[in-house]
């Protein structure tokens, strides 16, 4: 049998592995494992799968590699990192506060605080890098943005009026190796309402915290933000703090339950 535990940020839902002391599913048959585990109806169900092991770099305190719910491996997804340091504290296996994590987009720093019983997670991002903004595509204006993964960001007047699942999917794959695709609506001031469409997923999920950096960062290119923006989603509120070429993330983190895998077909 094989241990996981099923945690979630903003409703984007991950199932994790713990290898810090050892390996439980190999390199070779992590895709095709999570591809099963994440399946709603035959699996666990989840949006994608964490693995938890030590870093190679001197550098961090913790290793996260994460495949999507189609197999595919992704490079850093801003809501499964904050559930991963949730494990790892809960586990024991870190009390630095802040802390590393190692991932193919390179080490982020975090940081973390409680608030009761609850973990809040503050993720330092890689430096944004805007690939292009505003160009059309299909009467819409489009920005293309990686925050340690692709993003195309559109901004518009009604959000929950958008046929996410006809639209979103051409925008996806007119990107070389493909993006995800959020669009937004400004409601006020440093506030926006976001809906996401995740590559490798391929559907709506409830939450995207690389896509809530997205959207804050090129909102704030266009003038449209100042330096602290709450950004909504399906499943809840995250916070991106922008102050010049720093970009933090920061929501809660919850573990929901733990179980066994028995037979997985």
């Amino acid at each position: 049998m094989i241990s996981f535990s099923k945690l979630h940020g903003n409703g984007n839902d991950f199932i994790l592995i713990d290898e810090f002391n050892r390996q439980i599913v190999p390199d070779n048959e992590k895709s095709s494992f999570s591809s099963k585990i994440c399946n709603r109806h035959f699996g666990v169900g989840g949006d994608g799968v964490l693995f938890l092991s030590k870093p190679d770099s001197s550098s961090a305190d913790l290793k996260m590699k994460i495949f999507n719910s189609d197999g595919s491996e992704a490079e850093m997804c801003g809501n499964g990192i904050r559930c991963l340091i949730k494990y790892a504290i809960d586990a024991r296996y870190t009390d630095k506060n802040p802390l590393f994590v190692e991932t193919l987009a390179g080490c982020i720093k975090a940081y973390y605080n409680f608030e009761g019983k609850d973990l809040v997670v503050r993720v330092r991002l890689n430096v944004p890098r805007f690939i292009f903004l505003n160009r059309e595509f299909d009467d819409l204006v489009i920005s293309l943005v990686n925050t340690g993964v692709p993003h195309a960001v559109i901004f518009v007047n009604d959000v929950k009026s958008v046929d996410l699942k006809k639209i979103a999917p051409k925008i996806r794959y007119s990107i070389t190796g493909g993006c995800n695709v959020n669009f937004a609506q400004l409601v006020e001031k440093n506030r926006i309402v976001i809906r996401t469409y995740e590559r490798g997923v391929e559907d709506e999920t409830l939450g995207c915290g690389t896509g809530a950096v997205a959207v804050a960062v090129v909102a704030k290119k266009l003038n449209l933000v100042d330096e602290e923006v709450e950004v909504i989603n399906l499943g809840g509120k995250l916070k991106i703090f922008m102050y010049g070429d720093l970009v933090y993330l920061e929501g809660y983190a919850f573990r929901v339950f733990d179980g066994f895998l028995v037979d997985l077909r």
